[in-house]
């Protein structure tokens, strides 16, 4: 598996799964009109069109295996090379929790002009989304000046066809999508989040 090289203190990870895997995805899209939703933000799932504007299919935990198993076998495959990389992201969470992909995966589509335009993170502390431990994201088609932006890294990672980030979802990693109002951009989306206690007190 082909890496994208990025500076170890960055916590940031990058792998290339196969094209041929994006483009299942995008079929998968494409094919699930009827399913598509405005892209909402925040643990209220709120519309604002200022923060964030895209079209998303939403794939519910039960419908994982039928909608993405070939692409959640290549992502498992990035998560490993993730935990060589950096081993306590494991080591230390599975002492006091046990994480993995617990809820919805989203296809999200950006035309031009479109995007998640303001800085944030993945796990704001509020309900649910402080279950987050890692994000992940693959980039479906290849679009220049269309990638994302991280503040505190300072590193713009490029929108290449198949590349798969995996980073921490806490304050520390706030980014942004790079727009480009000339070209479209799809992504697929998620969380390792943590979900069953196992250490007593």
């Amino acid at each position: 598996m082909n890496e994208y090289k990025l500076d170890e203190s960055s916590f940031i990870g990058g792998w290339y799964i196969p094209e041929s895997c994006c483009d299942e995805l995008l079929e998968t899209y494409k094919n699930n009109e009827s399913k598509w939703e405005n892209g909402a933000v925040g643990y209220g799932e709120s519309l604002d069109n200022n923060i964030k504007k895209s079209t998303e299919f939403i794939i519910s935990k039960e419908n994982h295996n039928y909608y993405l198993k070939n692409y959640l076998e290549h992502l498992t495959d990035v998560l490993d090379n993730y935990k060589l990389k950096f081993p306590y992201c494991g080591a230390i969470a599975d002492i006091v929790n046990t994480w993995s992909i617990y809820r919805n995966i989203k296809i999200q589509h950006y035309k031009p002009g479109e995007g998640f335009y303001k800085w944030h993170c993945e796990n704001d502390g509020y309900g649910d989304n402080k279950r987050r431990h890692l994000a992940f994201m693959t980039y479906l088609n290849s679009v220049e000046d269309g990638g994302t932006e991280f503040y505190h890294q300072k590193i713009k990672i490029p929108c290449k066809k198949g590349l798969t980030l995996i980073w921490p979802s806490a304050w520390t990693h706030l980014h942004r999508g790079v727009i480009n109002n000339e070209k479209e951009k799809t992504i697929i989306t998620g969380w390792y989040e943590f979900y069953e206690w196992r250490i007593s007190r």
